[in-house]
C-alpha cells in the first residue's frame, strides 16, 4: 500500500473535501513521527547493548589464593562493583587487604562466616594482596625470671 492508496482510504472513512485531505495529511505525519520514534529507540537501544557487550573487562591477580575468596571472578568490567568473601579468616587475627597496595575497606559478616570485601574495579588490571597480623603472645613466664 502506498501513501496515495492510504490518504484515499483515510478520505473515503472521513469523507471529501479540503479538510478531509488536510486530516489524512496529518494523520499520515503523525503515523511517520510515530515510525520514526519507534526506529529511534530501536537504534538507541541497539548502541547500549552493543557498547554493554564491547565494555573491556579487567584481570584481578589474587596472588595465588583466589580460592580462599568465595564468589571472586578473574576478571571484572570497570566501575563494577566487585563484592567477594574471604572465607578462611581465622578469629582472633587480623587482615588487611590491598588493591594494588592500597587498603580496601573490610567488614565482617558472621552470617556467612568470614569477611566481605568490597570496591569498585578500575579501568586496569589490579593486584590483590592481603596482611595477617597474628596477635603478640606474651609469655606470661617472662616476669617471673626477673
Amino acid at each position: 500500500m502506498n501513501i496515495k492508496e492510504i490518504i484515499e482510504n483515510i478520505i473515503s472513512l472521513i469523507g471529501e473535501g479540503e479538510v478531509a485531505i488536510w486530516i489524512a495529511v496529518l494523520a499520515i505525519i503523525g503515523i511517520i513521527f510515530i515510525a520514526s520514534c519507534i526506529i529511534g529507540l530501536v537504534v538507541i537501544a541497539a548502541i547500549v547493548v552493543i557498547y554493554m557487550m564491547t565494555r573491556k573487562v579487567y584481570r584481578v591477580d589474587y596472588c595465588g589464593m583466589k580460592e580462599h575468596y568465595k564468589g571472586a571472578k578473574d576478571a571484572y568490567k570497570a566501575g563494577e562493583t566487585v563484592k567477594f568473601y574471604f572465607r578462611d579468616a581465622e578469629s582472633g587475627v587480623e587482615y588487611r587487604f590491598y588493591r594494588d597496595g592500597k587498603p580496601l575497606s573490610v567488614t565482617r559478616d558472621k552470617s556467612k562466616g568470614g569477611l566481605v570485601i568490597t570496591f569498585v574495579m578500575p579501568a586496569h588490571d589490579i593486584k590483590l594482596s592481603i596482611e595477617k597480623e597474628e596477635p603478640s603472645k606474651l609469655d606470661s613466664t617472662s616476669d617471673e625470671n626477673e
